[in-house]
């Protein structure tokens, strides 16, 4: 995920498990990924709705393979709507939604959270959507959840609309801070569609003024035990590249160029 690595690099032991772990953790987790199994087979079995695969498979993937990164975590967003100034020209590509984001959660105290508070402080945009708490933590990776009854075009397409709108909001961080796009390119952003059981990783990027999405791959298939540690293995290395890649690009962005 950076610029001297790769996604298919040698695997290390805590994208599987915080290590060293004891043997009674690796069996709580061991459990934990059967029994998302077990949940994720009895929602393909009963056709649950989209709020039961989000309340008894998506969240507890999620918090399971993000319990062990203090400063990257996730919320659903859900409810959330991107603000008016960020909206595409477009009416029929507006007013978008996503389920999930997650987000780079600095310590207090950390340099980029003084340049996240004084940010706050001069009403600059930190996300591109309201949280509840207004919280100061920019969003790094969005996730868009669909059963197998929908439409499969129709989360691509809200995953597009969304970032889309996730660049306007970087844009106009680094326009405010006074970088030159030439020098400051805006990051490559990891995307996350899933559909029924399956998780796929997708790629955006912002290019002359046009959003591109290149198609990912696959990264795991909660219908089996060993496809939910693929998972959470796959969210566990998108999550390194929050704390790494993506912090020092906002640490470069919220800084004033010069200092």
């Amino acid at each position: 995920m950076g610029a001297d690595a790769s996604f298919f690099n040698q695997p290390r032991p805590e994208w599987f498990y915080e290590a060293p772990d004891s043997h009674d953790d690796l069996r709580a987790a061991h459990r934990q990924m059967r029994r998302i199994c077990r949940n994720s087979l009895a929602c393909l079995q009963r056709m649950e709705y989209e709020p039961a695969w989000n309340d008894l498979v998506h969240s507890r993937v999620l918090e399971e393979a993000l319990d062990s990164f203090d400063n990257v975590g996730f919320r659903n967003v859900t409810p959330c709507r991107t603000f008016k100034k960020f909206h595409d020209e477009d009416p029929a590509l507006r007013d978008n939604k996503v389920d999930y984001g997650i987000f780079l959660q600095p310590d207090p105290g950390d340099g980029l959270a003084d340049l996240l508070a004084d940010l706050r402080g001069e009403s600059v945009d930190i996300t591109h959507f309201p949280l509840s708490d207004l919280s100061p933590t920019p969003l790094a990776i969005s996730i868009e959840t669909k059963t197998l009854l929908a439409n499969p075009i129709e989360g691509s397409v809200q995953l597009a609309n969304w970032v889309r709108a996730h660049f306007r909001q970087l844009s106009r961080l680094l326009e405010h801070r006074g970088h030159d796009p030439a020098n400051f390119s805006l990051p490559v952003l990891p995307i996350i569609y899933v559909c029924g059981s399956t998780w796929r990783v997708d790629f955006a990027q912002r290019h002359d003024r046009k959003t591109m999405i290149y198609e990912g791959f696959v990264v795991g298939d909660t219908q089996t035990v060993f496809g939910c540690y693929q998972v959470c293995a796959a969210i566990r290395r998108l999550a390194t590249w929050v704390q790494t890649d993506f912090r020092a690009w906002w640490l470069g962005a919220a800084t004033l160029p010069g200092r």
